[in-house]
């Protein structure tokens, strides 16, 4: 099986060390919700249809799905689709599938692996951490016209000003409002700039052409200090401050959680909080996922490493500075409750935390789980039907509707074994 964990890159003042609290430990129930497998990918010879979605879906307010898949399709470089369900049926559209060169001239390469953002013409924007120009990864936008979609590369980058894009966020995102197409997409790059450790930038449309502003170059700090690899992506918050992640380096060498602010014109970084602070890395280590934030200002997201269980915990960074760890992973036996989350969690209305771990679970393909009220429940643990056909590895952040459904993907398992689009009713 490919794994798409095979192509990682292995005035900053470090934040005063809050309250590391560990989480009550309880053995994990049985599933906790009914999960209905909407589409399994490479369900046709050549899987046209694509393989592999490692991102999580975006759920638009028709309840269509959008989504990406690393491999597959035409050029077997991945693909962007659609799902719709109706009457219980739910119905795949490949909306394009991408080349990593010029077709019919494509290399076999990993396509886009992230959420997608579409803004209000329907015009749908996302990366591809490989491809565009150079090969060191791009932005495109999908432009609709008369239901369907032609490609266009608004940036690719060259390796100096960045590689290999993620996640693309925009002021508003947070309460569910479209994309205006007009306003700044923000992002970050895993390395490349002028520190080789990555940058955060903006994309802003201008008179037809999309001008890519550098916000932040990571590692400009002594030893590192401000974070580096910040693969996750930023979010925004109501005040147009990006707050994000970075996987190494800080004072602690285990990531960071920064701000960047922007003052007439000019960004500037502070350091919220450097991972691996507390003995033996008891805080976490290593967030590859984005943030997600309350109303009131708090900050949650998970680590990759470290923790009482060493395999990640879920976090909190209140809106104060005080930080605190809401659950160890592998904190039950045989590591049940799940290991090693490597997406954002995601908040419902109620406040409550929705997240997935990579591996740990019954069979070590993953769980999905969350913390109401302080408790953490599993969910549900990935590859517990025969032949893994509810899906194993859910490394997608999480969508959820008004309804209580809980969206994601896998990016193993299926009925083909290369992945699926699944929902959990609970």
């Amino acid at each position: 099986m490919r794994t798409l964990y095979s192509r990682r890159v292995c005035g900053a003042t470090v934040a005063i060390l809050g309250t590391v609290a560990l989480a009550a430990v309880s053995a994990p129930a049985s599933a906790a919700g009914k999960l209905d497998i909407l589409y399994s990918f490479c369900s046709q010879s050549g899987c046209p249809d694509g393989d592999q979605p490692y991102g999580g879906v975006t759920l638009l307010s028709s309840q269509k799905l959008l989504g990406t898949t690393g491999f597959g399709g035409q050029y077997n470089g991945g693909t962007v689709f659609s799902l719709t369900t109706k009457k219980g049926a739910a119905k795949l559209r490949t909306l394009q599938s991408i080349c990593a060169g010029t077709p019919p001239n494509c290399q076999s390469d990993e396509g886009p692996s992230t959420t997608l953002v579409e803004d209000t013409s329907g015009n749908i924007y996302g990366t591809a951490y490989f491809g565009g120009t150079y090969g060191y990864g791009a932005v495109f936008e999908l432009k609709a016209k008369n239901k369907r979609y032609s490609l266009n590369y608004l940036y690719s980058f060259n390796g100096t000003d960045g590689l290999g894009p993620w996640n693309l966020s925009y002021a508003g995102q947070s309460s569910g409002a479209a994309y205006d197409g007009k306003s700044p997409l923000y992002g970050t790059a895993i390395a490349g700039g002028t520190g080789g450790s990555g940058i955060a930038f903006s994309l802003t449309p201008k008179s037809g052409k999309w001008s890519l502003q550098t916000l932040y170059n990571f590692c400009s700090a002594s030893n590192c200090s401000d974070g580096g690899l910040p693969e996750a992506g930023v979010i925004v918050d109501p005040s147009g401050a990006l707050f994000g992640t970075t996987e190494y380096y800080g004072a602690g060498n285990g990531g960071t959680i920064y701000q960047l602010s922007n003052s007439n014109g000019t960004w500037s970084e502070k350091v919220l909080y450097s991972f691996c602070s507390a003995e033996a890395c008891s805080d976490g280590s290593g967030s590859y996922a984005g943030l997600a934030e309350d109303p009131a200002g708090n900050l949650y997201g998970t680590t990759y490493f470290g923790g009482g269980g060493h395999d990640g915990v879920v976090f909190k960074l209140s809106a104060g500075g005080k930080y605190s760890v809401l659950y160890n992973f592998c904190s039950a036996s045989n590591c049940s409750d799940g290991s090693q989350p490597a997406a954002a969690v995601t908040l419902d209305s109620a406040g409550n935390i929705f997240g997935t771990t990579g591996r740990g679970g019954d069979g070590n393909y993953g769980t999905m789980f969350e913390i109401a009220n302080g408790k953490f429940q599993r969910l549900y643990s990935f590859c517990a039907q025969s032949g893994c056909a509810d899906g194993g590895y859910p490394y997608g952040t999480l969508a959820l509707d008004k309804k209580g459904r809980i969206y994601g993907t896998t990016q193993y398992g299926g009925a083909d074994g290369l992945g699926e689009v699944y929902d959990l009713k609970r």
